[in-house]
């Protein structure tokens, strides 16, 4: 006996765990609410006829509206919970996933969009920095330029009133134009003096390379003075000039000046 209640009890859970069974089960119940409900919540005073009487009235339809509605319609509804809701779910998710991935593309076309422009805008900035930062530079060493020049013309009358002044000139001009055109050794002078005319440090000449250093002390650009290089005087004639000539425009009436290329 204990047997067969048990093997009846493993029928039963797999009848009612198969998923066509348990929903049309399911849908049975819910359909036909007022069987269920009159079975098992209203007493037997309260019926008009025996509760069995009641229920078999019910399950035995007379006509076939409502035998359909009694028995087809749950097996319509399992069939749409079976079939056709998940068809539905599985539209309805691709759908959504369709949208979600369409505003993710979207989205991260925008974030693309504003990124390139944010790397325009870095690299303009980046540029204009870098085109004000040479060009604070250059007008840094034009500074350092003029202010030389107006300390050599500041000194200029009294080299002038010195008897010696244009015998000396004289003397350095050709000195030069012998000895460092003749050579072509000017653009090498002009650059060495061009790092001393915008120099940072007082010490430029002891810092700058031995080989360079060598080369103005051989044509007596640079004479030594303690540890420390300076301009010998024909190097300041040179370095003077060499002003003159860049800013002659600038300045278009100051005197002795000569162009030392010439």
């Amino acid at each position: 006996m204990e047997e067969t209640t048990e093997s009846l009890k493993d029928a039963i859970k797999e009848r009612v765990s198969n998923p066509f069974i348990g929903k049309l089960l399911l849908a049975w119940i819910i359909w036909n609410w007022k069987i269920t409900y009159v079975t098992f919540f209203v007493s037997e005073e309260r019926l008009s006829v025996n509760r069995l009487d009641f229920v078999s009235k019910y399950l035995n339809p007379h006509s076939i509206f409502n035998f359909l509605n009694i028995y087809f319609v749950p097996l319509l509804i399992t069939a749409f919970l079976i079939w056709v809701a998940p068809w539905i779910s599985n539209v309805v998710y691709y759908v959504s996933e369709n949208r979600r991935r369409d505003r993710e593309i979207k989205k991260k076309k925008i974030n693309n969009e504003i990124s390139g422009y944010k790397e325009i805008e870095i690299k303009r900035l980046e540029l204009e920095i870098s085109t004000c930062k040479k060009q604070l530079k250059k007008e840094s060493e034009k500074f350092k330029e003029l202010s030389l020049m107006a300390e050599y013309l500041s000194e200029e009358p009294n080299l002038i009133a010195e008897k010696k002044y244009e015998k000396t000139r004289t003397s350095y001009l050709n000195k030069f134009r012998n000895e460092i055109l003749e050579n072509k050794k000017g653009d090498k002078v002009s650059k060495l003096l061009y790092g001393f005319h915008i120099r940072d440090s007082e010490n430029y000449f002891n810092e700058i390379d031995q080989k360079d250093l060598t080369f103005l002390i051989t044509n007596d650009i640079v004479e030594k003075e303690g540890h420390m290089y300076y301009l010998s005087s024909y190097g300041e004639f040179i370095s003077k000039n060499i002003l003159y000539e860049k800013y002659s425009k600038s300045i278009p009436n100051f005197n002795h000046y000569t162009d030392i290329n010439n």
